[in-house]
């Protein structure tokens, strides 16, 4: 149908998010009237994080610490589940006279749904610069962002709730492929920062498909991308300076000094033949 339309690529962007958007509502029209009153999670870990964000905005003298847990030293908020940026940003308004505390609930329930329309529409994107029917494009961000695992992370993991992230990463990739440059590389670099401060398991997320990409990039051309003056900067704007940034940042406003780098689960939920 979209095909028959002779829709274009911008057009049919706009298709892809409306659809979506479109589609969220009907399944979740309950939920979004009343956002501000609802939580995906009753109790565990959304119940924590609900408490945290919430609490960091009303009550915290810091923005990057956490004074709700772990008394009397306190927490460093990238380990609290509070959705950092989304979180402080409602703070630093609230600061400067503007209080939309009492809809943070409702603000938080919202992003969540709607952050998976952004999901549809990198993925749009992503299928239609690959050379894929306006249609066919539409129509694979729709269907493969609502089959995507993601949503289950909505009852309460919800700093990873956001499945436009991968999609996202995969896009700028491709179109640095397509023509590198440096602004594509810083905007991929300011987008590792914003990933980390949601939840540091999305570096390893992106981290990994980065790595191949560009393993993939040395292999294949043995001149533009095989000199080091073109390599070295492009990593280290793109990975390495927003990881080092991220890290130093979040190692100085962290009050636990024998903290695991090794967190539970790594090598206990794996697959096996």
């Amino acid at each position: 149908m979209l095909n028959s339309l002779k829709l274009s690529r911008q057009a049919g962007a706009f298709v892809t998010l409306a659809l979506s958007i479109l589609i969220i509502f009907i399944f979740f029209h309950k939920n979004i009237l009343d956002a501000n009153r609802i939580s995906f999670a009753s109790g565990g870990d959304g119940l924590k994080s609900t408490f945290g964000t919430l609490y960091h905005i009303r009550y915290d003298s810091s923005y990057w610490m956490f004074e709700g847990m772990n008394y009397p030293f306190g927490e460093s908020v990238f380990y609290t589940g509070n959705q950092t940026f989304l979180t402080n940003s409602i703070k630093l308004l609230k600061n400067a006279g503007l209080d939309f505390s009492d809809q943070t609930l409702g603000f938080l329930n919202l992003w969540m749904l709607f952050s998976f329309a952004f999901c549809a529409l990198f993925l749009y994107l992503t299928l239609a610069e690959l050379g894929l029917p306006i249609w066919y494009a539409a129509a694979g961000g729709l269907v493969i962002t609502f089959l995507s695992p993601q949503w289950v992370r909505m009852g309460g993991h919800y700093n990873l709730a956001y499945a436009w992230v991968i999609p996202l990463a995969l896009y700028l990739l491709i179109r640095f492929y397509r023509k590198p440059g440096y602004l594509l590389s810083v905007l991929f670099g300011v987008f590792i920062l914003i990933i980390c401060g949601k939840h540091v398991y999305f570096l390893a997320m992106v981290g990994l498909p980065w790595a191949v990409f560009w393993l993939f990039l040395l292999i294949r051309s043995k001149s533009l991308y095989g000199k080091t003056a073109f390599l070295v900067p492009h990593l280290l704007i793109q990975m390495i300076v927003p990881v080092l940034i991220f890290g130093l940042f979040a190692a100085g406003h962290d009050p636990a000094s024998d903290r695991s780098a090794y967190p539970w689960g790594f090598f206990a939920n794996t697959t096996r033949w």
